[in-house]
């Protein structure tokens, strides 16, 4: 039988990590039913990378890409159905959609009973797509870490703006139940670590009226 190669951690500086972040989306004044990317122009596209500089004996430095989020954010207060307009982007993250907008009990609803004007108060929604980290360099918290710093680009004051995901390895359902689960566990664990709550059906959620965008900086949450 062949052993699948051991993949060691390998050890991250964060002063060799640049990121980058990028937000795509039409500009301000241009109609609702713009198609240039297949969805309305109150939702933007964001993607952010994190860029390792390596150097060898010599000084001389080598750029990889070591790690990739993406998130899209809707603007609620240009939109009369979010619903509606979320139904353009793809199954899994209309998915997460549904499940935060249910009728008579959404994640909305929820916010409310926490405190009755936080609900009404969210105007900026970010619906996080995807965080892929390279095999090499997980279990570092780099993921969390490039999240965090995706939404403080686009988070404002942080009070007024929710983020929700789905914690979900990659290629689940290639995975057998058992191992789906262990994974689906392991993830999760890592978005609560930086301040995400469980909402249902593996949909998590945070907002920063509950947790501080200060709090995110910490060393200590980060690295819990």
């Amino acid at each position: 039988m062949t052993r699948k190669p051991v993949v060691r951690e390998a050890l991250l500086d964060l002063a060799d990590v640049d990121c980058d972040v990028r937000i795509l989306r039409s500009l301000v004044g241009a109609p609702d039913d713009l198609s240039w990317t297949t969805v309305p122009s109150c939702i933007s596209r964001v993607e952010a990378t994190a860029t390792l500089t390596s150097y060898d004996d010599t000084g001389d430095g080598e750029r990889s890409v070591i790690a990739g989020a993406s998130a899209y954010v809707v603007a609620l207060d240009r939109t009369d159905d979010p619903v509606d307009a979320l139904d353009h982007l793809d199954q899994e993250i209309f998915s997460v959609v549904e499940e935060i907008y249910r009728p008579s009990d959404s994640l909305f609803d929820m916010l409310e009973q926490k405190d009755e004007f936080l609900g009404s108060l969210v105007t900026q929604l970010v619906l996080v797509d995807n965080v892929t980290v390279e095999e090499a360099y997980r279990g570092q918290r780099l993921g969390p870490r490039l999240l965090t710093t995706l939404i403080d680009v686009v988070d404002g004051t942080g009070h007024s703006t929710l983020i929700v995901l789905r914690a979900q390895p990659l290629q689940w359902s290639e995975l057998s139940e058992l191992k789906l689960r262990r994974a689906r566990k392991k993830v999760a664990a890592s978005y609560e670590a930086v301040g995400f709550a469980h909402f249902r059906d593996n949909v998590y959620w945070r907002h920063n009226a509950f947790i501080g965008a200060e709090s995110m900086e910490s060393p200590d949450v980060i690295a819990r």
